[in-house]
């Protein structure tokens, strides 16, 4: 699983590592190693003990709450701009969410205590954890809004819009994936890609999506996908200032 990280060690595409000061930066990637994350692979399940965290260079890691029932529906998901699981920086022991990778990738996985330490002895990471915490919290509270209240379709669209961020174009869904993501049935989803293909939004063959039209995709999503992208811009800006 684990890939050389080679000559380019100081450099990292993780937002978040990437903000930090170079000495704060160091400390992080100096504790870390690279690895590869594959589609389906499960980085933490929900209530077990919080090894390694991994701060996601590229690629999509869904975290989702399972029910009793063996259903589990997605509240965020997590690019480039973060890291998975969430408080993993602070004294949770437990996962509260299950991590998923959903679109293959890679992360920097640092061992969880060896953060800890970092994180007091390092301000600036404390602070930047922090920050970005705020604003999953608020992704989570903007996605059980949008579940409630929101169409399908413009959840759909929502979803879609944010899989391409994390995508170099085109990216892998099945009709079962996004129904799960969605917490719908699987002929819904069926029907919802069916009428954005036939609206020239998408395209959609051999288990990948390529977004043939962003714009039009943007406006047929709801507000959450601007919404959540104000938050970490925020969270984001303030990490440079460090204030």
């Amino acid at each position: 699983m684990e890939l050389e990280i080679g000559p380019e060690a100081d450099r990292t595409a993780n937002r978040i590592v990437a903000t930090l000061p170079p000495e704060s930066r160091q400390a992080l990637l100096k504790r870390s190693d690279r690895v590869r994350l594959r589609v389906r692979d499960v980085l933490h399940t929900a209530g077990g003990k919080i090894a390694d965290v991994y701060f996601i260079e590229r690629g999509m890691v869904l975290h989702a709450r399972p029910l009793r029932d063996a259903r589990a529906i997605a509240v965020a998901t997590v690019g480039s701009e973060g890291l998975s699981p969430l408080l993993a920086g602070f004294s949770q022991d437990d996962a509260i969410l299950e991590s998923i990778v959903e679109i293959e990738g890679s992360a920097l996985r640092m061992n969880r205590d060896a953060l800890r330490r970092c994180v007091a002895k390092y301000p600036p990471i404390a602070f930047a954890l922090r920050r970005y915490t705020a604003a999953a919290l608020s992704e989570i509270a903007q996605t059980a809004a949008c579940n409630a209240l929101h169409t399908v379709e413009r959840r759909c669209c929502r979803w879609l819009l944010t899989a391409h961020d994390r995508s170099d174009g085109s990216f892998p869904m099945t009709h079962e994936s996004l129904a799960a993501s969605l917490g719908v049935r699987r002929a819904t989803v069926s029907t919802v890609a069916g009428g954005l293909q036939a609206a020239r939004l998408i395209r959609y063959a051999h288990g990948k999506v390529t977004v043939v039209d962003r714009q039009g995709l943007e406006r047929s999503s709801c507000e959450c996908y601007r919404t959540v992208r104000s938050d970490f811009e925020r969270a984001f800006a303030a990490m440079a200032m460090g204030a």
